[in-house]
């Protein structure tokens, strides 16, 4: 792999917050642009994405800061009364997962540490605020006990 990319969750990408950051796929050791920067991504085209890269994706390593300020836009879909609950309980699966994988890739950055204790916090208030949201996270926790019990240690951390 590149220095030049970094890999990032699938999973964290929605169709409701626009994409600030350029989105790639590794394609034998190529990277092609999937998603540009400015680009809203339409639920077709997120479901063949998520079945064509197998998990994860990449962004340049000069855009990681875009990915992470999309990442806090898609935090504040937690707090919105007009979001359903079921893209709530998706946003809120996403963001534990992928801030799980980014500490176990890197254990000792203090960035991963805030980073999961900020997500979990964000998680705490949305259940203290929308108690509603916990009948869809356990819907999803019975078709995914994986993806389930990631969000609770991501909770735990």
């Amino acid at each position: 792999m590149s220095a030049d990319y970094k890999p990032i969750e699938v999973s964290i990408l929605n169709t409701h917050v626009e994409l600030s950051f350029d989105f790639y796929l590794r394609v034998s050791e190529k990277y092609i642009l999937y998603v540009k920067s400015g680009d809203a991504i339409e639920e077709d085209r997120l479901k063949r994405l998520r079945e064509k890269a197998k998990g994860h994706g990449f962004v340049k390593s000069d855009d990681y800061p875009a990915y992470e300020e999309y990442i806090s836009r898609c935090k504040s879909l937690l707090k919105d009364n007009s979001v359903d609950n079921q893209t709530k309980a998706d946003v809120f699966t996403a963001q534990a997962k992928a801030s799980l994988k980014e500490i176990y890739q890197e254990p000792d950055s203090k960035e991963n540490f805030k980073r999961v204790a900020e997500v979990a916090r964000s998680q705490i208030e949305l259940l203290l605020d929308n108690p509603d949201v916990k009948e869809n996270l356990l819907a999803a926790s019975e078709l995914d006990k994986n993806t389930y019990q990631h969000s609770v240690n991501v909770a735990t951390l």
